[in-house]
Formats: structure tokens, sequence, C-alpha cells
């Protein structure tokens, strides 16, 4: 059975991309602090995690150091010291990668910042969103869901609990 044309999906509850369906699962109580950490041996950020919190802050820029090209600050930083160890791993993350962003209906999104950038979305271990996705639209984030940033650098994102 062939999918139906773009034009004549319903995209009430869902949204699609190149004819690929992305889950738009949305909840009654969003919530507006999380955490990011990097998966171990994947890479290094500069801090051991990062909080999010909507209530003081909607966008978290993410890219390889402290700013980005333009000066503009990186809020979830990867490490760009040639000396660390995985920086075979870091060096593929750009200085301007990819956003967190927070949108109330929806809660903590990701999207991509350039469609060069190699951003992928795993859930429960398979793959919902890459970067033709996601420099197109912005993901809604679960928890435990996982971030690949460039070839090798993986990011854990974890929700609090309301």
């Amino acid at each position: 059975m062939r999918p139906k044309p773009l034009s004549q999906i319903d995209t009430d509850n869902q949204q699609y991309k190149n004819e690929r369906k992305i889950s738009n699962e949305s909840s009654q109580n969003i919530s507006t602090k999380a955490q990011i950490s990097i998966i171990d041996g994947s890479g290094t950020l500069l801090d051991n995690r990062y909080q999010l919190d909507a209530d003081k802050q909607k966008a978290y820029q993410i890219g390889r150091g402290i700013k980005d090209r333009t000066g503009r600050k990186n809020h979830i930083a990867i490490s760009d010291n040639v000396e660390d160890p995985l920086y075979k791993n870091n060096r593929f993350v750009s200085s301007t990668h990819a956003q967190i962003i927070f949108i109330e209906n929806k809660g903590f999104c990701i999207k991509s910042l350039n469609n060069q950038n190699r951003t992928i979305v795993y859930r429960n271990g398979n793959r919902v969103a890459d970067t033709k996705d996601l420099y197109a639209i912005s993901l809604p984030l679960q928890d435990d869901d996982r971030i690949e940033l460039g070839k090798k650098v993986s990011l854990q994102f974890k929700l609090f609990k309301l």
C-alpha cells in the first residue's frame, strides 16, 4: 500500500517530513526541567551535566567550545580541547550544531541548526529522527532519548518528573 501524498495527511496529531512519520506525542503535564549528560566514552562535555530549566530560559544552543564562531554562548558545550582523549569524536560536532528549545504545548524539542550537521535522535533504541527531519522541524524529546551529534558523541536526555 502506497503512503498518502503529503497534501492528504491529517497533521493534527502527527508531523510528516519526506513521507516519514514522526510521532508527536504530547502530555498534559509537561516538565519544564530536564538534564543533558554525556554517554560514557562517546565524547566530552565541558561540564559533567547540564540542567535545563524552561522557567529561566527557553533555548539552549549545543556546540563544540564555549562559544560558537559568532561569539554566541553554547549552553551545552562539547570539549574543543585537542588534548582531550575523546577529541577524535568531539571534532565532528560543529561550533553551532543543534538547539534544544522549550515549546509551551510540546515541552523540550531539538532542532538541528545546519542541514550539514549530523544529528540523530534515538528512542528506546530506535532511530526516530535524523538531520533531514530535525533541520525542518523541532522534535519533542522524551525521557531517556539519546541524541547523537557528529559521528560519535551521544547525549542522554532526562526529564525531571513533575
